[in-house]
């Protein structure tokens, strides 16, 4: 696992002196993101599967936490290939992490629907497997559109909900054991797009 700390620039568009405090993130497994500042939060920029993930410590330790942000990338439907855009609900380090991303695909039968909210990762160095919630009600949401995330941390698992800026939603809960209490960082994952993310937010549930 590889860490690298960032500080963003303190230059955002034409605002010169925006903003006075700095933001610090993490980007885990593998420096492959691409992280600027933004007026309104920040833009990632990653073209890497389950790596760059763009993270902050959690200062909740061990309690349950919701996290949410909100998205807004430039694909749009039909799909000429696959993006991934989510959360990072859960990492203490290679062994020990799971991502939850929306997938958009040209895959037949999705290239204008979103397909799942997914998890996956590895849990005591074991893979966590395929953890799907597919789009039942044929969600057609684009990324240039634009969405909220939101995931809820339980004793076993996690309740995510996708809100399209459209008003389209989607929900599901997936469970995993042995996963440890709390969690070291929390953060965001892009793949394969360019992705404004504003009102980032983990609160103590």
């Amino acid at each position: 696992s590889y860490e690298e700390e960032i500080i963003l620039s303190h230059k955002v568009m034409d605002f010169e002196n925006y903003p006075i405090a700095e933001n610090q993130w993490t980007i885990l497994n593998g420096p492959t993101s691409n992280v600027t500042e933004t007026e309104n939060g920040i833009k990632i920029e990653n073209y890497s599967w389950q790596s760059g993930f763009v993270c902050q410590k959690n200062t909740l330790d061990e309690k349950n936490y919701t996290m949410s942000a909100h998205f807004k990338g430039t694909k749009t439907s039909p799909y000429t290939d696959e993006t991934y855009i989510g959360l990072v609900p859960y990492y203490f380090d290679s062994k020990n992490y799971l991502f939850a991303y929306v997938q958009w695909c040209n895959w037949d039968g999705y290239q204008s629907i979103v397909r799942e909210i997914g998890f996956t990762g590895f849990i005591n160095g074991q893979s966590a497997g395929w953890n799907d919630i597919f789009n039942m009600s044929a969600v057609s949401t684009t990324p240039l559109t634009g969405f909220t995330l939101t995931i809820d941390r339980t004793a076993n698992g996690f309740n995510a909900t996708f809100i399209g800026d459209d008003k389209q939603t989607f929900s599901g809960t997936r469970n995993f054991s042995n996963l440890k209490k709390g969690s070291d960082y929390l953060g965001i994952y892009v793949q394969n797009d360019i992705v404004e993310v504003s009102n980032y937010q983990v609160k103590e549930s």
